[in-house]
């Protein structure tokens, strides 16, 4: 893949929950990590594959090998607009190079 590819902002945060003592929602989580990577719309067989479950806006990222990321953080993309947040499906990492992870996610509308 191309390193210039990766022109977008993303962030990974723990998920928002309740607090012990009041039993009120939390605002949002910590950041654990954060860096660029590629986005793309899931197309052709994926697409109808994830359209058949329900209808939500499936997207890819891929970002460099990070080997403490888990499926339960949620993910941010960072910019000039509002912060978008997406949850987080599966993480695929390549185990032949470990140079780069695709991270499934569905957007939160």
């Amino acid at each position: 893949m191309n390193p210039g590819k990766l022109k977008y902002r993303v962030a990974f945060r723990t998920q928002a929950g309740t607090d012990p003592v009041t039993r009120l929602p939390t605002e949002g989580g910590e950041t654990v990590y954060t860096c660029w990577s590629a986005m793309e719309a899931v197309s052709g067989k994926e697409y109808f594959a994830a359209a058949a479950v329900q209808a939500e806006n499936t997207v890819k990222f891929t970002i460099r090998y990070k080997k403490d990321l888990e499926s339960s953080l949620d993910l941010f993309l960072l910019g000039n607009e509002k912060e978008r947040k997406f949850n987080i499906d599966s993480i695929l990492p390549d185990y032949d190079n470990k140079r780069y992870m695709r991270v499934m996610c569905k957007e939160v509308i």
